[in-house]
């Protein structure tokens, strides 16, 4: 992979990893047949017992994942990492931009957008409000 290819990669599982909260494992462990460009969904398989799941995705991510998948085989890794490296490459990132993000900070900035954003989902009890 060239360098282009590999910072593409890069931002795309960060923004995946924001817009829909999906766990760095499940993220590392995506493969192209789990997702749906059709009706713009990945199916995510249930580990240890835990029932699958389907997260939607919105356009734009649809799009720019269909780049990345477009050379692909249907079993073959959507990022092309393994959970560990998947991780220490976002790790890599951040100490670039001197940002103290971990992996799980963009599952936590997914599941608490909408409080910011002014929700009054019962969830968002106490949760900082968007001014």
């Amino acid at each position: 992979m060239t360098h282009k290819g590999s910072v593409f990669r890069d931002l795309m599982i960060i923004e995946t990893a924001i817009k829909t909260g999906m766990k760095m494992a499940e993220l590392a462990n995506l493969l192209v047949k789990h997702v749906d460009f059709g009706s713009g969904s990945f199916t995510v398989i249930g580990e240890k017992g835990a029932r699958d799941r389907v997260i939607p995705i919105n356009g734009n991510l649809k799009i720019t994942l269909k780049t990345l998948c477009s050379d692909k085989e249907s079993k073959e890794r959507v990022f092309n990492l393994a959970p560990q490296s998947l991780g220490l490459k976002l790790n890599d990132w951040a100490k670039k931009a001197d940002t103290p993000i971990h992996t799980h900070s963009f599952r936590h900035y997914f599941a608490t957008k909408p409080c910011r954003e002014g929700s009054e989902h019962q969830g968002c009890t106490g949760a900082p409000r968007a001014l």
